[in-house]
């Protein structure tokens, strides 16, 4: 399944990098500049030419212009080390715009490298880029890389980005290395009146082309191309000091998994996430949006892998993005998202930064499971973060009570002008979320807030069912009316891990879960539609065997399945 091929280019510019000693474990990032002489890598930084000494036989260096107020800074990071190189880039003495290159080095001594060019001028440049691999006198590419048909999707509607270059080997070394195209975007952003303000990027255009020679040396020619003044251009790549799969077959089926996942795949890396296709209703208004979307910063599906098969690629992908994560956070209480919804601004007044309750409890259980895999009491002591903020909730009055509990509100932000909705989806989330964490920890707090939950869910009760079709309702809004349609079997599979944490726990099950329960599987047998093998599972150890036994449209799970 390896050819050896040939690309042709163009980019944008830069370099930097590394080499660092393993860094202890630390969920908080220290950084410092250093000088040049103690900069803990071989790198020359002249007037018109950076080059970095990545490993003994691997350079990497951008040239062609001159570069002007130099700093480097190690930033030490969990299980990791974080080498910056940033410079001022000058042509004809004026300054055109600032390359940064950052090298993270993995603890296992691999290497991620991040390229960024921002184009500060009023014109187009292009940062030439050369990367070489010393005494490699051929390569091979196991190419990702592929015509992806689309159809026009009704949320995100086409991602114009494609998959990375492939696995490049070479003939005298055991180094692997993972390419990926070059992205070319403008940033955009919304101000707001409240001094706070929603920021995507808006794509130019991703430069498929690249350059390979081999001779005494492998050299890659990569560019770091804009097409006008003020875009920003990027790549990346990531060395392996051995094979980056085990095998042959886990090369392909991540290949084959991020080409049927296109839209939600990580791609497009930054140093600080990777960016993914947005839906047509942001603000700033553009229909080629990208951003950082929570979801797609946590990648489950390397926690899956890497506890399977202990490649060194989903190992590095993992500590990358635990690392993403926490950055992204920084100081404030939670991750909030940082571009405006049209829909949420236009329901309930709110604009970024703001906090999705569904995509911090996925935050947290993904920081949960990496602790564990990466054996960080820290890290994996983080889902109180996410618990408090649950059991804080009534305090602020961001609830929506019931004769007997209340619900926590699907969405948090200062700049509300109402209170927005709760769907059932993300209450019973919640409310799981809250049981599991009063099991790790005995907090009584975690307790009684989920109980209160679990008692507006009954308070409720069959109304959560729609009349005219059968299925739940998707939301209960703030004057207790009912709208939406439920995801296909999110909400379901939530009411099988209730009644887990229902039998764990000792407490009663009311009738009314087999009234929501069989509602659900009844629309969903009336109407074909498919559901996963876990779910399927689920269901057949439970009284519910019969509503769903023989029943033909199920699928293989998917490890990375991305929730809303």
């Amino acid at each position: 399944m390896q050819k050896k091929v040939l690309f042709s280019s163009s980019f944008i510019v830069i370099v930097v990098i590394f080499i660092a000693l393993f860094s202890k474990i630390a969920l908080e990032s220290r950084t410092s500049a250093l000088p040049l002489d103690d900069f803990a890598l071989n790198s020359t930084f002249d007037s018109d030419r950076l080059s970095i000494e990545l490993f003994e036989d691997v350079t990497y260096e951008a040239y062609s212009y001159s570069f002007a107020n130099g700093t480097r800074e190690v930033a030490e990071k969990l299980q990791a080390t974080d080498y910056i190189h940033t410079a001022d880039v000058l042509h004809n003495d004026e300054k055109i715009g600032e390359l940064t290159i950052t090298a993270r080095q993995i603890d296992n001594g691999d290497l991620f490298v991040f390229s960024n060019f921002t184009n500060t001028s009023d014109q187009a440049y292009t940062i030439p880029l050369k990367l070489t691999y010393k005494d490699q006198t051929a390569y091979d590419i196991f190419e990702y890389q592929q015509d992806i048909p689309q159809e026009h999707d009704n949320v995100f509607g086409i991602d114009y980005t494609t998959n990375v270059k492939g696995i490049f080997s070479f003939n005298k070394s055991e180094k692997e290395m993972m390419l990926s195209q070059n992205y070319i975007s403008k940033q955009l952003i919304e101000k707001y009146g409240n001094g706070e303000q929603s920021v995507l990027r808006e794509l130019v255009n991703e430069d498929l082309h690249m350059e390979a020679t081999s001779g005494q040396d492998t050299v890659f020619d990569l560019k770091l191309r804009t097409t006008a003044g003020g875009q920003i251009s990027e790549n990346w790549f990531v060395i392996g000091n051995d094979a980056l799969f085990s095998s042959d077959e886990e090369m392909a089926y991540y290949k084959n998994y991020t080409n049927h996942y296109f839209i939600r795949s990580q791609k497009w890396l930054v140093h600080g996430g990777n960016y993914s296709k947005l839906p047509w209703s942001v603000e700033p208004s553009t229909t080629l949006g990208y951003g950082r979307n929570l979801v797609q910063l946590q990648g489950k599906l390397f926690i899956d892998h890497y506890k399977k098969t202990k490649d060194r690629f989903y190992y590095n992908m993992l500590i990358d993005n635990v690392n993403n994560l926490l950055d992204f956070k920084g100081n404030q209480e939670l991750w909030q998202t940082e571009y405006t919804s049209t829909w949420l601004k236009r329901e309930y007044g709110i604009t970024a930064p703001y906090t999705d309750t569904r995509h911090n409890e996925n935050i947290a259980l993904f920081l949960e499971r990496a602790g564990e895999v990466l054996q960080n009491d820290d890290l994996a002591s983080s889902y109180k973060r996410y618990a408090n903020f649950l059991v804080s909730q009534q305090d602020i009055g961001n609830i929506l009570p019931t004769e007997n509990g209340y619900y926590v509100l699907d969405y948090y932000s200062p700049a509300q002008t109402k209170k927005t909705h709760v769907s059932l989806n993300h209450a019973l989330g919640e409310m799981n979320f809250l049981f599991n964490a009063y099991q790790l920890s005995k907090n009584e707090d975690y307790l009684n807030t989920a109980l209160q939950i679990k008692a507006a869910v009954e308070d409720i009760g069959t109304d959560w069912i729609n009349p005219y079709t059968g299925d739940l309702w998707y939301q209960i809004n703030e004057d207790y009316s009912f709208e939406g349609t439920d995801y296909e079997f999110l909400t379901l599979d939530d009411l099988m891990n209730a009644l887990h944490y229902y039998e764990a726990l000792n407490l009663p099950v009311p009738t009314l879960y087999g009234e929501l329960i069989n509602s659900k599987v009844n629309f969903i047998r009336d109407n074909n539609i498919p559901i996963d093998t876990i779910l399927y599972e689920k269901l057949m150890a439970s009284p519910y065997a019969a509503k769903i036994d023989g029943y033909e449209h199920v699928y293989t799970h998917d490890s990375d399945e991305a929730v809303n």
